[in-house]
């Protein structure tokens, strides 16, 4: 009942006129926004006043009939709960005449969220009464509500409507299986069955492991404190491994290089450093060709050269080390820098003492089969339509403003030189080959031996916008999940985020969206 609505306490707030103006003021000149700025100033409400002054302004015009409303109403919903107003924000749905799914999902997450886990089953069940189907959205909302005893029922209904093999769904299930250690063997099994084990999924997963051995009392010792710290690092959660690190009550130096790596490869260059003296000095331990490795990485992501060389005389001379990646690293520092002097010169040290570089290799399976990829590779079979996808690659990002980050080319070739050398990058090639050998949309996995280079990183980023493809890569550092023309690693390369977040504006301004996957078979 629209009157009885509008004489409810929370929605008969006045509107300011320099906000909002109802039909009341229309007649004075004035009219309300359109629905569709509504909702934009729902999502860019800083007050709940304003919440519910566009909530009365919706009750007056009589918008509640108006084919926008199911999305104005979970605006509303999520605007109230926003601001801390869950009681506010789960009625919306009791004054709602058939709500859609969406608001069911939001209202059962925003119950879940908040603790109100009776508030959460009871929506659940008013959905399935609705004859509503839930989707996976609505499957993880209510998971966060469940105890080891009802979430066996919950699982009966994800595989009732075909949904026990969504990634969230089942990451859901598997955490509360294994919640307190209530049924580790039914976690176990879910978690085998996943397709597909998510990164930002794994250090849920992580995290239940270090609570169980907490409040099952087990005996932390070294060993179990690194792998939390390397896997909280590699996970995303530095803070983490951080508190674990620091809560270690003996650290030998497996313990140590897995914190400086972790710093290292978060970006964390100086902390990387101070912990490489403290190593040392405060712990008196000797560091290993890891600990170089780790070190000269940071430095390598700072550009710190100076404390490079500084490094790798001491491994040489102090510690004689000598493992190849070492003296990559020394050579992309001074190559950073432009100085390809110094770049001669690490490659002539490095023929004196026979050291010899690891060739990249990328690798894509297919059919069962993995079919493998060094740079100007062209002894594939499929040689000539691999290099044919390789060109419309570069002429397509190229059209939306992508220009080659030639920087990355280590050696002092001239521009076009080092642009024709990325475009035939290992990775690329696998990508390439991918895209002409399984059907449109679907995912590629690519797996790399070295590092992935910061150019062929935003490469991969804008294929998987202009191609919708989700592209796994798995490089020697990290899993690399692009979807969309972003990256999972969050982009720890500052300059690469903002260089193709520039390249992905310029393009839709230009409305060129979703061309490459209309008109080609990519």
């Amino acid at each position: 009942n629209p009157k009885k609505m509008a004489s409810s306490p929370i929605l008969t707030t006045s509107l300011p006129q320099k906000q909002l103006t109802t039909s009341s003021s229309s007649a004075a000149g004035f009219r309300l926004p359109p629905p569709e700025k509504l909702a934009v100033l729902l999502d860019k409400s800083e007050s709940v006043d304003l919440v519910k002054q566009i909530h009365a302004a919706i009750l007056r015009r009589n918008l509640f009939l108006h084919p926008y409303h199911p999305v104005l109403n979970l605006k509303l919903h999520r605007a109230y709960a926003s601001h801390g107003k869950i009681h506010h924000s789960l009625s919306l749905i009791h004054q709602t005449i058939d709500p859609d799914l969406f608001l069911f999902s939001a209202a059962i997450n925003t119950a879940s969220t908040n603790g109100l886990r009776d508030q959460a089953f009871l929506l659940y069940f008013q959905l399935l009464s609705s004859e509503t189907v839930p989707n996976e959205f609505t499957f993880s909302s209510i998971l966060k509500s469940c105890s080891t005893q009802s979430v066996k029922a919950v699982h009966t209904h994800v595989l009732k409507f075909g949904l026990g093999l969504d990634p969230y769904v089942a990451t859901g299930l598997v955490d509360v299986y294994a919640r307190g250690g209530g049924d580790v063997v039914s976690a176990q099994k879910v978690f085998d069955r996943m397709p597909e084990r998510s990164i930002i999924g794994a250090l849920e997963s992580g995290r239940w492991i270090h609570v169980f051995i907490k409040r099952s009392r087990i005996r932390v010792n070294v060993k179990v404190c690194t792998a939390l710290i390397d896997m909280y690092s590699k996970c995303g959660s530095l803070e983490e491994a951080v508190s674990v690190f620091n809560d270690a009550p003996r650290k030998d130096v497996v313990a140590w290089n897995a914190m400086i790596a972790g710093y290292a490869v978060h970006g964390y260059s100086q902390d990387a450093l101070r912990l490489f003296d403290e190593m040392q000095g405060t712990a008196g331990l000797q560091p290993t060709d890891i600990t170089f490795v780790a070190t000269l990485q940071a430095c390598a992501h700072a550009g710190l050269v100076e404390e490079g060389v500084r490094m790798f005389e001491s491994m040489g001379q102090e510690r004689n080390i000598t493992n190849s990646g070492i003296y990559v690293l020394l050579s992309n520092m001074y190559a950073s820098v432009s100085d390809y002097e110094g770049v001669a010169k690490v490659r002539s040290l490095m023929k004196e003492k026979t050291i010899v570089k690891e060739p990249g290799v990328s690798a894509i399976e297919v059919d069962d089969r993995v079919h493998e990829f060094r740079a100007g590779d062209r002894n594939h079979l499929q040689s000539k339509e691999i290099y044919t996808m390789v060109r419309k690659m570069s002429e397509r990002i190229k059209s939306c403003g992508y220009v080659p980050d030639t920087d990355a080319v280590l050696q002092d070739l001239e521009e076009t030189e080092k642009e024709e050398s990325l475009e035939v990058h290992s990775e690329r090639l696998a990508i390439a080959y991918g895209l002409i050998s399984t059907k449109p949309g679907s995912p590629l996995r690519i797996f790399k031996n070295l590092r992935v280079c910061s150019d062929c990183h935003t490469v991969t980023k804008l294929i998987s916008k202009i191609t919708g493809r989700k592209i796994v890569m798995r490089d020697r550092n990290r899993f690399h999940h692009f979807v969309d023309g972003s990256c999972s690693c969050g982009d720890f390369c500052g300059p690469c985020k903002r260089r193709t977040d520039q390249i992905l504006s310029d393009w839709s301004k230009k409305g060129k969206a979703g061309i490459w996957s209309r008109s080609c078979t990519a």
